[in-house]
């Protein structure tokens, strides 16, 4: 199967080559993929009538990160299928469903709703952890050995990895096993988008459109996403959108009515695909579920990518504008931009995505780093009698929601950080020297959580020892500095790699080195626990072993805080401010600050 290239240069989400074995008196035929909207091969039987579908247990596989076999059920073949199969449909979606529904002008009585949801929010996300977990953690011990073994070879897909239902569960592990969006971490950020994406649909409070209840699992470097099953049944519920990575289309004027009413409060532009009307993303599926109530999923792509100058494979699918800047835009955006669901869509759409990442790069960026130069609120002060140039966690958290806000993604850093420093030249302000600390400090942490990830995922063992070395092993380099080239070369690279965007094409690797030596070390030990979700039994200065690392594991939630942590008191929650959660205060305070010049070679 051929690869698709749209007008614009950029690979589509197909794939590249299939791999099937072909059985004796099994013909095979090309049919719309059964969750991931791309084109899917299924082995099916001319005479559907003799097929039994009866679940059994997947072959085993040498490694789950490699693409899962596509031996797949014919294509009638659903989810609810399963899980009437095995019974493990669970409750989590009616009880979830109900609340929503019971929204309330009485605030006592909307109140009740509220810690309702929250508690039901608390408990799925506690259930998806438990199981979560157990998943990563047995992922490479031969199948019988499992405790829950995945069912994707039912359930099809193959835009990422295993797929396991259990106790009213679907869990997705979000993995780049088809090379579709260039790396697993691509493939994580595109299950948070769909989180977002939710959470923005639910925001917008149309009557009679429902979402799942979501969360998104981390642990040992891992991201696998959490939904309530739904009563949908596959092909058959299927209403509205494309299931076939855009070849077909199905329009319905109620999802058409519901999806319409939220792209124009989202801002976003209606266009055509194969003459048939799309509000949102093409691969948006819309579903009749059998309580009679009207579904939509696949919601990841729901607000649009940047402009992709760097054509970057994939981009499209995770480096989407933030809803809070579409709010601030004059003009919609069109979802599918830079992808084929748009090659129907006027050239004008894709010029208004490329007018509006200017935008964002060159007015509402460098706007948002002169307000910080102005009132650089987001340091705190007189927090402490004796005054700090270490930034605190509550500094960082700020730092995140106040770039929320404003529309601005956190890959923009490197951009604030030139902004901060052009509209504070000659300044001697200590608040501006501890604002560019922190979002240095920042850019470090998640590079070090990142790579932390990746060594994790190189790991094929189960073993939580394991880990825990990778870890102290690799923090012992970095905060002991026993390896000089991290801070020398490897960091720059990464640093560069990862903020250095189009609007920073005079910045080089050395003045990213030259940056890192405002690095606060007793911040960013502070930083990377949070951010990687792991506690250490010392405190900066002392060598780790492995059993001084304990791991923990997050959900990225719906409801209430931001995360739900197994160490609910040490890493602090960031909260959703419409539901009036109190923000849990961290106790955790920070040490004198260590300048790393004597330790960072000059280089360039």
């Amino acid at each position: 199967m051929d690869v698709v290239v749209d007008d614009e240069g950029y690979q589509d989400p197909t794939i590249e080559e299939h791999r099937i074995v072909r059985t004796p008196s099994i013909s095979l035929r090309e049919v719309p993929d059964e969750d991931d909207g791309y084109q899917d091969v299924f082995p099916c039987n001319d005479d559907r009538s003799v097929i039994e579908r009866k679940p059994s247990i997947p072959s085993l596989r040498s490694d789950p990160t490699e693409p899962p076999p596509l031996r797949l059920p014919p294509s009638d073949f659903s989810l609810r299928d399963y899980v009437l199969a095995t019974g493990k449909g669970g409750s989590w979606n009616e009880k979830f469903q109900q609340l929503m529904e019971g929204r309330s002008e009485d605030p006592a009585k909307e109140m009740i709703r509220v810690n309702q949801l929250l508690d039901l929010s608390r408990r799925f996300d506690a259930r998806a952890l438990e199981i979560g977990e157990q998943i990563i953690q047995d992922l490479f011990l031969p199948m019988e050995s499992r405790r829950y073994r995945p069912i994707t070879h039912l359930l099809g897909g193959i835009a990422g990895g295993d797929k396991y239902v259990e106790d009213g569960i679907l869990f997705k592990l979000a993995l780049d096993s088809r090379g579709i969006y260039g790396e697993d971490a691509f493939a994580m950020k595109a299950a948070h988008h769909d989180l977002k994406s939710v959470m923005a649909l639910i925001d917008c409070k149309i009557q009679g459109l429902h979402l799942p209840l979501l969360g998104v699992v981390h642990h040992r470097g891992y991201a696998m996403s959490a939904q309530a099953i739904i009563p949908i049944d596959g092909i058959r519920s299927h209403k509205y959108g494309s299931r076939d990575g855009g070849s077909s289309m199905k329009t319905d004027a109620h999802f058409i009515r519901l999806l319409g009413t939220a792209c124009s409060i989202l801002n976003l532009q209606p266009h055509y695909l194969n003459g048939v009307k799309v509000c949102g993303a093409g691969d948006m599926e819309g579903h009749l579920g059998t309580d009679g109530r009207s579904y939509v999923i696949d919601t990841a792509r729901l607000f649009p990518p940047v402009h992709p100058i760097n054509k970057a494979r994939g981009s499209f699918l995770y480096r989407l504008f933030r809803p809070e800047f579409l709010q601030q835009l004059k003009f919609p955006l069109n979802s599918d931009a830079f992808s084929k669901f748009a090659r129907d869509s006027p050239r004008e759409d894709l010029q208004r995505v490329i007018e509006a990442t200017s935008i964002l790069e060159n007015f509402v960026i460098p706007q948002f780093a002169r307000d910080l130069v102005k009132n650089p609120k987001i340091l705190k002060s007189g927090i402490s009698a004796e005054r700090s140039d270490d930034p605190d966690l509550e500094e960082f958290l700020q730092l995140e929601a106040d770039m929320h806000v404003r529309g601005v993604n956190m890959r923009y850093l490197m951009q604030i950080l030139h902004g901060v420093s052009d509209a504070s030249q000659g300044s001697q302000d200590p608040d501006i020297f501890k604002l560019k600390v922190l979002i240095i400090t920042e850019m470090v942490a998640r590079v070090i959580k990142d790579e932390i990830f990746r060594k994790w995922r190189a790991i094929r063992s189960g073993s939580a020892d394991e880990y825990c070395r990778i870890c102290a092993e690799y923090l012992n380099s970095v905060f002991f500095f026993s390896d000089t080239s991290l801070w020398n070369f490897v960091f720059p690279e990464l640093i560069s790699e990862k903020f250095l965007l189009s609007a920073d094409k005079s910045t080089s690797v050395s003045s990213v080195s030259s940056a890192l030596t405002l690095t606060s070390v007793n911040a960013l030990w502070e930083r990377v626990q949070v951010l990687v979700n792991f506690k250490l039994k010392k405190q900066h200065g002392e060598m780790l072993n492995f059993w001084d690392v304990t791991l923990g594991s997050t959900v990225k939630r719906q409801f209430g805080l931001v995360t739900f942590s197994k160490f609910p008191g040490i890493f602090p929650d960031f909260p959703r401010s419409r539901f009036q959660v109190e923000p849990v205060n961290s106790t955790s305070q920070v040490g004198n600050r260590r300048i790393l010049k004597s330790f960072i070679s000059k280089t360039g």
